[in-house]
């Protein structure tokens, strides 16, 4: 059976998601309900630039909960937007993330570690907010992606003012220009600077190195992908990626031998037999 092109890149896409490339190791919660998603967006028509009404949405979402659990996420979102207390703030964000994750509902936990982060202006929850908005724009419709990515970007841009030589969270800001923007170019800079601080900062070269996939320059990809083994040989990621530029570049056995290597690495078993069947397709080529 022929591998095309595009089933390579597909494979080598969908099994990412499990595979905890830069911000987390976990599926993001599923996509929102269509009336949330129209609340998120204020009304707007799909062709208009999407401005999302954040409270409407928090308000449209509250009211949607099970009655079980209504009475105590609508105290949780009170006590946070009080500002009276920021320890009794904090328990409430974080009983309002778990039951938000309880619900799928990727966006409004983002924007709760938001409304927490503007109380403290701290750099870490700025971080964790940023994060946040990073896995919701993984899991909402395309187009409202642009929306939730410049929001990550304000998050990571506030917890950067005073660590400018952060190389995370240069990565951060630039991992979401590359991936949510019209300005993919302002990423790589951002990227680029991360190793600027810190040329041994592995997840900076894994992202150039999928930057370079994406635009076709194989060789760099592989040299990238190699030198995050070198650095980070847990970073068993770079493996499959490496299958995926030698199979472009038609070095089957260098392609087995890595997609090999990422499936007996990687614990998850409905990963490994995928890729198992992938191997298989291709050793039939």
């Amino acid at each position: 059976m022929q591998v095309s092109t595009k089933q390579i890149m597909l494979v080598a896409g969908c099994l990412a998601i499990g595979t905890g490339l830069w911000f987390g190791d976990q599926k993001g919660p599923e996509k929102p309900k269509k009336e949330e998603v129209s609340a998120m967006a204020g009304g707007n028509n799909e062709s208009k630039p999407l401005v999302i009404e954040w409270d409407r949405f928090m308000d449209s979402t509250l009211t949607g909960f099970p009655l079980s659990q209504k009475g105590q996420a609508m105290e949780n979102w009170y006590i946070l937007r009080s500002k009276e207390d920021l320890t009794k703030a904090k328990i409430s964000s974080e009983q309002l993330v778990q039951q938000f994750a309880q619900e799928k509902n990727a966006p409004a936990m983002a924007y709760v570690r938001d409304v927490f982060a503007q109380q403290t202006n701290e750099s870490p929850d700025w971080q964790n907010a940023g994060k946040e908005y990073y896995r919701a724009a993984q899991t909402v419709a395309p187009e409202w992606r642009s929306a939730i990515y410049e929001k990550a970007i304000s998050c990571f841009e506030k917890a950067l003012k005073g660590k400018e030589n952060n190389p995370e969270l240069l990565t951060s800001i630039g991992v979401c220009y590359v991936e949510g923007s019209t300005n993919p170019m302002k990423g790589i800079g951002y990227l680029r600077n991360a190793l600027e601080v810190d040329s041994t900062f592995a997840e900076a070269h894994f992202q150039l190195g999928l930057f370079a996939i994406q635009s076709g320059q194989f060789e760099k990809a592989e040299a990238r992908m190699k030198k995050v083994l070198e650095l980070k040989p847990t970073f068993i990621s770079a493996h499959l990626y490496l299958g995926q530029i030698y199979q472009q570049i038609g070095q089957k056995s260098k392609a087995l031998e890595s997609l090999q290597k990422y499936k007996d690495l990687n614990s998850d078993p409905l990963i490994r037999a995928e890729v198992d069947k992938y191997l298989q397709e291709l050793k039939n080529t």
